[in-house]
């Protein structure tokens, strides 16, 4: 009986040292997985720092994108506008340059002009003959585009004359003038009569009619001539105010309208519309006007131009 107990007590004691050993065992593998759990818990945490920073920066990048989005299609919208622009400014040069050059072809051929004054400035040009005739009295004159159509109406026939320095040259050579198919009016510069004021009448106080030689540019050689033309006509708004002027004492005077309606001297009145027939004088009035507008086109497509360029930059 001894002898069982014994064995049972040995028995006891091995299974309390295996536990013991187990125990041990379990004992450093508590402590390994502690170690492991608070290393994973400090990578955790270094992840989780990690990620905020990764979301925060995410999230900058996405408001950047937003942003260069948002400026893109603004850009976008601007270039649209100024290629838009930059169309119709060309569009309108091509017209402008269109009617430049049909206006200096009317010019060049002197549209309007009687077959024979062309005829004789055609000859001079060519060095053929006439050459004392020192031009048209149309193309010494120039005038802004709104007012050359009354300058116009003030000279009538006159702005087809032709211009002869010295009246010896035109007697000298009159068969060569009785050639011509067709009636020439001749203006002989050293035949002019001196001009003078009317000393007895002068423009009404405060009146804003301006003399139509002061609305006219020409060279100052021919100073004589715009007197002779020009110097005598007033310029008014209508054939009423004309009648008051002259009924006041300016009966040595001539009036013309805005209208292009003109009250000769002698009480002759000349009535008619201005627009159907266009002179040099206008024409050249034109062509001024349009080589200013074409000038300021330039300057706009250049402008637009590299505008839209940059634009173009900018997007890519």
């Amino acid at each position: 009986e001894t002898a069982r107990v014994q064995s049972q007590v040995n028995a006891l004691q091995v299974r309390m040292e295996n536990l013991s050993r187990q125990a041990e065992r379990l004992a450093g593998q508590k402590s390994q997985l502690s170690a492991r759990i608070t290393e994973l818990e400090q990578q955790a945490a270094t992840l989780q720092l990690q990620r905020e920073e990764l979301t925060g920066h995410i999230q900058a990048l996405r408001s950047r994108i937003d942003e260069i989005r948002g400026r893109q299609q603004a850009n976008n919208q601007l270039l649209s506008e100024l290629l838009n622009q930059l169309g119709k400014k060309r569009e309108a040069r091509s017209g402008l340059q269109s009617r430049q050059a049909v206006l200096e072809d009317l010019q060049r051929r002197r549209e309007g002009v009687s077959d024979a004054v062309r005829e004789v400035l055609k000859t001079r040009d060519a060095g053929q003959g006439f050459l004392y005739v020192k031009g048209m009295v149309g193309e010494l004159f120039e005038a802004d585009l709104e007012i050359a159509p009354v300058v116009e109406a003030a000279l009538g026939d006159l702005q087809n004359a032709l211009l002869i320095e010295h009246h010896a040259d035109l007697l000298a050579d009159c068969d060569a003038w009785s050639k011509q198919a067709g009636r020439i009016t001749a203006i002989c510069l050293d035949s002019l009569p001196g001009y003078r004021e009317d000393g007895h009448w002068c423009l009404p106080e405060n009146s804003a009619a301006p003399r139509m030689i002061d609305l006219v540019r020409y060279p100052a050689e021919y100073k004589p001539l715009a007197l002779h033309l020009l110097g005598r006509t007033i310029l008014v708004d209508t054939l009423a105010e004309a009648n008051a002027m002259r009924s006041s004492g300016g009966r040595g005077y001539r009036f013309v309208t805005r209208r292009g309606e003109v009250a000769q001297s002698d009480g002759m009145i000349q009535l008619g519309d201005l627009s159907r027939k266009v002179g040099a004088i206008t024409r050249r009035g034109e062509l001024n006007r349009v080589a200013e507008d074409l000038h300021q086109l330039d300057a706009e497509i250049t402008t637009l131009a590299q505008q839209s360029g940059q634009c173009d930059q900018n997007g890519k």
